[in-house]
């Protein structure tokens, strides 16, 4: 029985000394997984189109090259309120180039900077990062008090994936309606490219 019980522990050495050996971190935006969903994907193997159609369009001001599709109140999911997903306008395959889910922490800072931390560590475990940014944000005064927390990946095929806490302050909470949350965002290089040089001309 001693003989068998050295056997299996060598066994199960070499098991971790090959999967230690096999396993590399991602590096990929495609690999990056909100609601078991990944940039690549179509709408259309989640949602029937009218379904999609039904959800609330978001636009922006200066190009209308991506149009967002936010879900509405009666989808369920599972780790997040909300989803966002950004096609290009004229693709009827709804082929998803950014992704963001959101959570609401209405009032909760720390526990959604607590998760947020999670998060990030998630992502530095399990991903090979070309660049990491933390940092804070008053949407440019836009928003008067209001703050963001947060934490940017550069991934190294020119995906980002964005993760931050949102922290309005009360005019805007009772003017806009807005909520306090968590956002976590999956961006391909086309989307974010585009985001950062046409959306906002």
């Amino acid at each position: 029985s001693g003989k068998v019980l050295v056997m299996r522990i060598f066994i199960a050495v070499l098991v971790l000394i090959f999967s230690l050996q096999s396993w590399t971190k991602a590096d990929d935006i495609s690999d990056f997984q909100i609601e078991g969903m990944s940039i690549g994907d179509s709408l259309l193997d989640y949602f029937k189109k009218d379904q999609i159609e039904n959800f609330s369009l978001v636009s922006y001001p200066s190009s209308d090259k991506f149009i967002g599709w936010e879900t509405t109140s009666e989808i369920k999911f599972e780790n997040y309120d909300q989803m966002t997903f950004y096609v290009k306008k004229k693709d009827n395959k709804y082929k998803i180039f950014s992704m963001k889910g959101m959570k609401d922490y209405i009032n909760k800072l720390d526990q959604c900077l607590k998760k947020k931390k999670n998060i990030v560590k998630i992502i530095e475990d399990n991903f090979q990062l070309k660049n990491k940014s933390d940092y804070e944000d008053n949407y440019a005064g836009a928003a008067g008090k209001s703050k963001a927390y947060i934490t940017d990946f550069d991934l190294s095929d020119g995906g980002v994936v964005r993760i931050w806490c949102s922290k309005w302050d009360k005019k805007n909470e009772r003017s806009k309606n807005w909520t306090d949350s968590l956002s976590v965002s999956a961006n391909s290089k086309e989307y974010w490219h585009w985001l950062n040089t046409e959306a906002y001309k």
